[in-house]
């Protein structure tokens, strides 16, 4: 049996820790088809360095934070603006039931760019160490052969 494990398109990983470096973890959001969804989501990403970081990349540095739910939806608003030619399906992404509660802008970052703090309470934000983007080519199935292996 067959399943697909990439889609064509874009992917943006997002290698995010916690604390002083713990737990580690790569988010990844793939088959993304337009460039302007992209640079939002790298933008956004790049709102959690670490508030130690020195770099030339923008950042309001609040990685290794405790950031309140209004404060990361003012972050989306502002690059929804900055990007308008972003796709609705992105848009729809951060909304609920057609508007944009701060709960829900939480739970998309947490689950598509920061992952769930392992050690801290609800609002603490991980750190973005790294962005990568890449570009699938086409879709990428695997064949799941371990009856072959296992009884």
């Amino acid at each position: 049996m067959q399943k697909k494990v990439l889609r064509k398109g874009y992917r943006v990983k997002f290698l995010t820790w916690e604390n002083d470096g713990d737990h580690y973890q790569t988010n990844l959001i793939d088959g993304i088809q337009s460039e302007p969804d992209v640079a939002f989501l790298v933008d956004v990403g790049n709102q959690f360095r670490s508030r130690y970081c020195r770099s030339n990349i923008p950042s309001r540095n609040l990685g290794n934070e405790d950031v309140g739910p209004e404060a990361l939806l003012e972050i989306v608003q502002e690059y929804l603006e900055l990007h308008p030619e972003i796709t609705d399906n992105l848009k729809e992404r951060f909304t609920f039931e057609g508007e944009m509660a701060e709960d829900h802008v939480i739970d998309v970052i947490y689950e598509d760019i920061l992952g769930y703090p392992n050690e801290y309470d609800y609002g603490f934000c991980r750190v973005v160490e790294r962005i990568d983007v890449e570009y699938v080519t086409e879709d990428v199935y695997v064949t799941d052969v371990t009856e072959n292996f296992i009884s």
